[in-house]
C-alpha cells in the first residue's frame, strides 16, 4: 500500500533512521511481489524493452536465495493473494496508466516494464531454491508484520508501510549482494561471493581474500558469514523523548494518505497545520511529514481522531473514520495464519497490541460520537431556544387575540355585568 512521501523522507535522514546491521543467522520474512520486483529491476532481464528474459530473472531469484543461505539466514516468502474491494479502484487506475504506457513505449527505452509472468517465474524459482513461501488471500503486508513480530525477526521489502509497523526492518535498496566472512576477534571482513553461473561453471562458493592476513590462524577461529545491510526499528522515528508513542503512527501514516483514503479529504486539515521551523528548501510532502510528526506531539490517538473530524465535512466524517479505523487495525493486526503453516507452534496468548488496539478505536468511535453530540447539542440548544421563542410569543398573540375577542361581547353586556357603576 505504502505510506506517502514516507521512504523519500527516510532516505534523506538515513543516518538518524537507519543503522547498520549484519545480517546472519536467523529467520528472515520476506515481502515477495517486492522482492520479486527488486530482482528484476536489478537483474540483466530488464534490460530487454518488451520483457521475456525470463531465464536470467529465475537465474537472479536462485542466487539471491543461495546468498542467504550461506548466511545461515531462513526465509519465509509470503506473497499477495487478492485485491480488497475497496482498493478496487486504485488497482484500476495503476492498470490502465501501464497499458497507456506500454502503447507509447519504443525500443531502447530504459523504462521499466513488468513481464506478464514475472510473478509465475518468482514462484518456479522459489521452488527450485527449495524455499518456504506462502500466498496470502489478501494484501500482504500486515501478515508479514505480524509473523516477524511472533519470530522477533527482520523483514525484507522495500515498502513504507513498513516503517510503521513495529517491526525490524530492512530496506532492500540497503542490502549488499555479496557475502562477508567475519572472524571473531578480527578486524578485518573477507568477502565471499558466488561464482557467475553463465561463465558455464557450477554455482559454488570461493573465499576471496581482501588484503593480507588470512591464515591458518582465521581458519580455525570463530567466524560467521553475513550480508552487509542497515536495519530500521521504530525507535529510530520515535526518538528518545518519547513525545510520540507507537500508538500514534498509524494514525500518521494514515493522514499522509495511502491507497485507501482521497488526499483531497484531508485537504482542509493540511491547511490548519502550522509547519514550523523548516527550510524552504525541503519539499512540500516532507514538510507535511514534520509538521504531522510535530502535532501529534500533542495530541493523544482520541483527541488527535477527533481534531482531524473536525476539520472534515460533516458527510465524510463517518467515512474517514472507518478509514482511519481499517488502517490502524491492518497496522496492529496479531492475526497470523502464516505462523502454523511454516510451522511454529500456535500461541495462545493475545496479544497486547491487539488489546490497545481495541481500546484505541474505542476511543475514535467515542471521538466522532463527542463530536458529533456536540454539534447536535448545539443545533438541539439554539432550536431550544428558537422554539421557546416562539412559543412565548404564539402565547402572547393567543392571549391578546382572546382578549379583543372578548372586549365586544364585554362591552355590549357591561351594564348587565357592572350595574352599579352606571348612573
Amino acid at each position: 500500500m505504502g505510506v506517502r512521501g514516507l521512504t523519500t523522507y527516510i532516505a534523506s535522514n538515513a543516518e538518524r533512521y537507519l543503522d547498520p546491521h549484519e545480517l546472519h543467522d536467523t529467520a528472515l520474512v520476506i515481502d515477495g511481489d517486492n522482492l520479486c520486483i527488486q530482482l528484476f529491476v536489478r537483474s540483466e532481464a530488464r534490460m530487454s524493452p518488451f520483457g521475456g528474459n525470463y531465464d536470467h530473472f529465475a537465474r537472479a531469484v536462485v542466487e539471491f536465495f543461495e546468498l542467504l543461505r550461506k548466511c545461515n539466514v531462513r526465509p519465509l516468502v509470503l506473497l499477495d493473494g487478492g485485491y480488497e474491494k475497496n482498493k478496487l479502484k486504485t488497482v484500476r487506475s495503476r492498470m490502465l496508466g501501464r497499458i497507456q504506457f506500454v502503447a507509447r513505449v519504443k525500443a531502447g527505452s530504459n523504462r521499466l516494464i513488468i513481464p506478464l509472468l514475472m510473478r509465475e517465474v518468482f514462484v518456479e524459482a522459489l521452488r527450485v531454491a527449495k524455499v518456504s513461501f506462502m500466498r496470502c488471500l489478501f494484501e500482504a503486508d500486515n501478515e508479514i508484520a505480524v509473523l516477524a513480530r511472533k519470530l522477533d525477526c527482520p523483514v525484507l521489502s522495500y515498502d513504507s508501510d513498513f516503517y510503521i509497523h513495529n517491526v525490524k526492518y530492512i530496506p532492500y535498496v540497503t542490502v549488499n549482494h555479496k557475502v562477508y566472512r567475519k572472524v571473531i576477534g578480527d578486524e578485518e571482513n573477507y568477502e565471499i561471493e558466488l561464482v557467475d553461473k553463465r561463465k558455464g561453471k557450477r554455482a559454488n562458493r570461493v573465499l576471496a581474500k581482501q588484503g593480507e592476513g588470512v591464515g591458518e590462524e582465521s581458519e580455525i577461529s570463530e567466524s560467521y558469514y553475513y550480508l552487509d545491510c542497515s536495519l530500521y526499528t521504530i525507535k529510530n522515528l520515535i526518538g528518545t523523548e518519547n513525545r510520540l508513542t507507537p500508538e500514534k503512527l498509524p494514525l500518521f501514516a494514515t493522514l499522509l494518505g495511502n491507497d485507501y483514503i482521497e488526499r483531497r479529504v484531508l485537504f482542509k486539515f493540511y491547511s490548519s497545520m502550522k509547519v514550523g521551523k523548516v527550510s524552504k528548501k525541503v519539499p512540500v510532502p516532507q514538510r507535511r511529514i514534520v509538521a504531522i510528526l510535530r502535532w501529534l506531539e500533542h495530541h493523544s490517538v482520541k483527541s488527535a481522531t477527533k481534531a482531524v473530524l473536525n476539520q472534515v465535512r460533516e458527510r465524510h466524517r463517518r467515512v474517514l473514520l472507518r478509514q482511519l479505523q481499517g488502517a490502524m487495525y491492518g497496522y496492529n493486526c496479531e492475526e497470523c495464519a502464516s505462523y502454523e503453516y511454516f510451522g511454529f507452534e500456535p500461541a495462545e496468548e493475545k496479544g497486547e497490541d491487539g488489546e490497545k488496539l481495541e481500546e484505541l478505536l474505542k476511543g475514535e468511535d467515542e471521538a466522532v460520537e463527542e463530536l458529533e453530540l456536540e454539534e447536535v447539542g448545539d443545533e438541539e440548544c439554539n432550536r431550544a431556544k428558537d422554539k421557546g421563542n416562539d412559543t412565548r410569543s404564539e402565547m402572547a398573540d393567543a392571549f391578546l387575540a382572546f382578549v379583543w375577542g372578548l372586549a365586544p361581547a364585554i362591552w355590549q353586556n357591561f351594564p348587565q355585568i357592572c350595574p352599579r357603576f352606571l348612573p
